[in-house]
């Protein structure tokens, strides 16, 4: 019914498709229409009697044929039943509205709108992502999709992959209704197989053709992916009055700690579960997946076994209703070592969020699946890959952030921060308690991040404490002592005289006592402030959300090895331009104030 509009949809760039689902959008807003299924199930009709030029009965009973689904037609018929009889004053001046946008716009929106709702969006990886997912596997057969979701990578594989075969399965009721409507509107090419049902549930009555999907031959590869909602308890995928029972994981239950239970791995153990021979699992996580400590035995077992075949660190960003980095996850059996690949800096920048752009699909695309040595990649790729032995993950705690195992080449000769001073973690106050404490001028100083900004903390500026018993006896900041934040962004600050104040740095901050006979305080200072250093602290850090630096990770921070008498010049030198710094920095607070009485002396 729609093959030409669909060649044109394929040939369509990203900014005339998000104008043409902004204009449906801004159509069905005054409207109030219940949800994103009804508005879709309202703009395929509009689009099937537009392109028929038939009447909406005409178009209903079309689309209800077509759809072949008693579970979706049932929720067209409520959809339709409500709007034309229930609803009629509203259905008819919206669906005349409709009609005024072209067939290539309705259709636009059918396929590729998304919920307006962060938490839908966490579901969908969004449609460059989707794009890079297709380009990875088209040469794949047929594709597996765990919990596909309103359809968005099932669709753009079946627009512009080469598989013959799509499957997949959801619990969402809304996700699987709107998925079958977008699909049974293709061209019918290749086959389709969409399943209502609990992936983690072993007799669901869809579990046989799981295993029909596992034993293809081999001379048909294929593939699956997944993108597992993140911050769900799988507990929330079991209904006890039905007697659904929560997965044993049979393969990984050992390493299934109770927090774990509350992220991406689950779904991708239990996916992993099914992984047949000489295939593969293509992931989607946030970065936390390969970097935080808690899955840090999980990643260690994934390691040891062999299937983990490569990592990709994605940019920032990318994600629908969220900035965190994201992670491709490349899985596979009998792996003797694990690629790991930064393509964090490949993406194009819009306004509010990053894409990748069809070349920036090619790039990361050629860095995968490239299997030529690392030396004869094209020239400025060398350093963005790297193969990392289990060995060397395990001094990493199995960390598999590319960026923690790539980037320049360090000097030869260094020393570990662990060895030049002791780290301390400041004095952790409630919100509450510090504003007990707070006092108008007081020796008591206490510095948090906001006094960080990499140069020399006042403390004339710096918050006044109370003095109390239970301040008092926790440890105090020293002479030329550096003061850094523990979460991302990394800042930091020197204090080079307490001037006899008993000084203390908040709970999300660490303070660095330096041995003054193994290091120049202030060449360690100057280092951490560094691009080095900083990209150093970014390469240590873990977290989804938000990226922090733990105290057993930043003992590991490398400080090249330089002379005592090239770090004593060097520190002298950085003496002299902070003194000017803040002479500058003097003259320019005394010029603002004579802006301001400028005025002043024409109105006395």
């Amino acid at each position: 019914m729609f093959e030409s509009l669909f060649a044109e949809l394929k040939l369509q760039n990203t900014d005339r498709t998000n104008a043409y689902i902004a204009k449906v959008e801004d159509i069905l807003k005054p409207f109030a229409v219940a949800s994103f299924q009804d508005s879709l199930f309202i703009v395929a009709l509009t689009l099937v009697s537009k392109v028929d030029n038939s009447r909406i009965k005409s178009a209903f009973f079309q689309l209800r044929s077509q759809l072949n689904d008693s579970f979706v037609t049932k929720a067209l018929e409520t959809v339709a039943d409500y709007y034309q009889s229930s609803n009629l004053e509203s259905f008819t001046p919206m669906h005349s509205a409709l009609r005024s946008c072209t067939s290539l716009q309705l259709l636009t929106y059918l396929m590729f709108a998304n919920p307006n709702s962060k938490k839908d969006a966490a579901f969908d990886s969004g449609r460059s992502l989707n794009r890079l997912l297709v380009e990875l596997v088209k040469n794949e057969m047929s594709i597996y999709d765990w919990g596909f979701s309103y359809g968005q990578f099932l669709l753009s594989a079946a627009l512009y992959g080469n598989a013959q075969s799509l499957e997949g399965i959801e619990i969402n009721p809304e996700c699987y209704v709107v998925t079958k409507l977008r699909l049974s509107l293709l061209p019918h090419e290749r086959t389709i197989k969409l399943h209502f049902g609990n992936m983690f549930y072993e007799e669901d009555r869809h579990r046989s053709i799981f295993s029909n999907f596992r034993d293809i031959s081999t001379k048909q590869p294929h593939s699956a992916i997944i993108h597992p909602p993140f911050g769900v308890m799988i507990d929330e995928f079991f209904e006890n009055n039905k007697g659904l029972r929560v997965p044993t994981l049979p393969r990984f239950a050992d390493i299934m700690g109770p927090s774990a239970y509350k992220s991406e791995w689950p779904f991708i153990l239990k996916a992993l579960d099914d992984l047949a021979d000489e295939k593969r699992l293509y992931a989607i996580t946030t970065n936390g997946a390969a970097s935080t400590e808690t899955y840090s035995e999980i990643r260690r077992n994934l390691v040891q076994q062999g299937l983990v075949e490569c990592v990709v660190q994605l940019s920032e960003n990318l994600l629908p209703g969220t900035s965190i980095p994201s992670m491709l996850w490349i899985f596979s059996k009998n792996n003797e070592t694990v690629r790991l690949i930064d393509a964090s800096r490949i993406r194009t920048e819009g306004r509010r969020k990053f894409s990748l752009s069809l070349g920036d699909i090619e790039k990361i695309t050629y860095l995968v699946t490239n299997r030529t040595p690392i030396s004869e990649l094209f020239e400025g790729y060398q350093g963005l890959i790297r193969y990392v032995s289990a060995s060397e993950l395990a001094e990493s705690n199995y960390n598999l952030s590319p960026s923690r195992h790539l980037g320049e080449d360090f000097p030869a000769e260094y020393i570990l921060l662990k060895d030049v001073c002791q780290i301390n973690r400041g004095v952790l106050l409630k919100a509450q308690e510090l504003d007990e404490l707070v006092s108008d001028d007081n020796s008591v100083k206490y510095i948090t991040p906001k006094h960080l900004n990499d140069s020399v903390i006042d403390l004339t500026t710096v918050t006044s404490l109370i003095e109390t018993d239970d301040i008092l006896k926790k440890k105090s900041i020293g002479n030329d002592t550096i003061v850094m934040s523990k979460l991302l962004p990394f800042k930091t600050g020197y204090v080079s005289n307490t001037r006899n104040n008993q000084v203390f740095s908040n709970g999300n901050t660490y303070f660095l006592q330096i041995n003054k006979e193994k290091i120049n305080p202030l060449f360690l200072w100057m280092y951490l402030n560094s691009n080095s250093g900083k990209k150093q602290l970014e390469q240590l850090s873990r977290g989804s959300s938000t990226s922090t630096l733990s105290i057993s990770d930043l003992k590991e921070l490398k400080i090249p090895l330089i002379e005592p008498a090239v770090q004593d010049k060097l520190a002298d030198t950085y003496k002299k331009l902070l003194k000017k710094e803040s002479q500058i920095q003097e003259s320019l607070k005394t010029l603002e104030k004579e802006k301001e009485q400028l005025i002043e002396t024409v109105l006395q």
